[in-house]
């Protein structure tokens, strides 16, 4: 395991293999680094190098009450970057780990990066009369109290299939990550809107959609793609919100379709 201090002392936990372009991995909300096993074993059969961070509450890095905000965890992963000294880096997101890349993108700009994937993360959740892909049920009405019951499960496929042994496995050995402390971030999450961040994104972003997400209209990922100058979109059919666990194969397959073009 590697770890690293950020500059409000916090200690976070990567995983760093491989050789080559470095591809950098942010996990969603609650989950841990290590979902990304199997992206992470093709990716790094096909020559890159995968980084992999657990967030500040999340997996093995150190539960802390502060910085829980998008923009402090943006910050998190800029720390990385120069820790590391990576050289034009690929942030790739799933879900708040992809709103936390519209985060980087808002406080730091594009010079330092390559490109950028965002895995199924709607811009707003918030559903607004300009913006329909927000949340389903989640509007000015619904707000106050939405995020007060748990959110339903995001999966679309059925878990007898077996594809959710080595994700549940993972999850288990991971550390739980605390409610509590990480309620604020789900918070500013809630309240965020990034889409005025893609017009001035000078480098690719991919927009990778799942065509059954319960979450939101998956029609989103268009959207976003036509307002960002080199955006790109695809959608990966028969899947819920987590493509990289339910359909592993085509999204591996549409990140390096992605890296090949840039």
């Amino acid at each position: 395991m590697a770890y690293f201090y950020t500059t409000d002392r916090v200690k976070l936990h990567y995983e760093d293999k491989g050789e080559g372009q470095s591809l950098v991995f942010i996990a969603g909300y609650t989950n841990p680094c290590s979902i990304w096993r199997k992206q992470e074993k093709a990716l790094v059969e096909k020559g890159y190098r995968v980084l992999t961070l657990d967030k500040r509450c999340h997996g093995e890095s150190e539960s802390v009450a502060h910085g829980q905000h998008l923009a402090r965890h943006a910050a998190d992963i800029n720390e990385l970057i120069e820790h590391l000294q990576l050289e034009k880096p690929v942030l790739v997101g799933h879900s708040m780990g992809a709103a936390t890349v519209y985060a980087y993108l808002s406080v730091f700009g594009d010079r330092n990066i390559s490109g950028a994937i965002s895995i199924d993360q709607t811009p707003c959740l918030l559903n607004k009369p300009d913006w329909p892909y927000g949340m389903r049920g989640f509007n000015y009405e619904t707000m106050a109290s939405f995020f007060d019951s748990p959110i339903p499960s995001g999966l679309y496929r059925n878990k007898a299939e077996g594809y959710l042994k080595g994700y549940e496995q993972d999850i288990a050995k991971s550390k739980k990550y605390n409610l509590a402390l990480t309620k604020p971030l789900l918070m500013d999450h809630a309240y965020s809107d990034w889409r005025d961040v893609f017009p001035a994104i000078n480098v690719p972003i991919l927009f990778i959609g799942a065509a059954q997400t319960p979450y939101w209209d998956s029609g989103f990922v268009r959207i976003c793609a036509e307002s960002a100058p080199k955006g790109s979109y695809r959608m990966i059919n028969d899947c819920g919100h987590a493509p990289h666990v339910e359909r592993p194969e085509e999204c591996t397959e549409a990140i390096l379709d992605f890296l090949r073009k840039i």
